[in-house]
């Protein structure tokens, strides 16, 4: 058993710093960063083309997440986005963006992770009603060619952790 141990430690540890990331992009990594920015701007696209499928594409059918310790699934998922398609068919004025910036790609086989930053905003009529700046990590798992969201985890801090922030700079 020893002797089959030794020669995989040693493959693995060559291949790791590769598709952990060894400075080039691969193509893969390149798809889910595609990936996570597509994403955004279908959230942003949203509020104008109300097209539902244009956001759950993205989530593959074991899809759980968690946000501000809130968990959801795709049902959820697939029930927020149908009640959000409604209330601007019937004339809600709302609007958001999505920004994803610092996007950090990790790619092992089929699976990825990937951390970054982001920014959403909420506004109606030219005004900023709501405004959330967070960070979030994402498992995907690839389906034929596409990279699919089977996990994503996003948290923003605090008043109070801010507050603390700020006193104790």
């Amino acid at each position: 058993m020893k002797r089959l141990v030794i020669p995989f430690l040693f493959l693995l540890a060559l291949a790791v710093p590769y598709a952990v990331g060894s400075g080039q992009e691969s193509p893969e990594s390149a798809a889910v960063v595609k990936t996570i920015r597509d994403f955004a701007k279908a959230i942003t696209s949203f509020p104008k083309t109300t097209d539902e499928e244009s956001i759950l594409k993205f989530y593959d059918k074991d899809y759980e997440g968690i946000s501000d310790g809130e968990s959801s699934n795709l049902l959820e998922m697939q029930n927020i986005v149908k009640e959000i398609a409604e209330a601007i068919d019937l004339g809600n004025p709302f609007r958001w963006s999505l920004r994803v910036q610092s996007i950090e790609p990790h790619v092992i086989g089929q699976i990825a992770w990937v951390t970054f930053s982001y920014t959403m905003k909420v506004g109606a009529e030219g005004e900023v009603l709501a405004k959330e700046e967070g960070l979030a990590t994402a498992i995907l798992r690839k389906k034929g060619t596409k990279w699919l969201i089977l996990h994503d985890h996003m948290s923003t801090p605090k008043p109070e952790e801010l507050q603390i922030e700020i006193e104790e700079e």
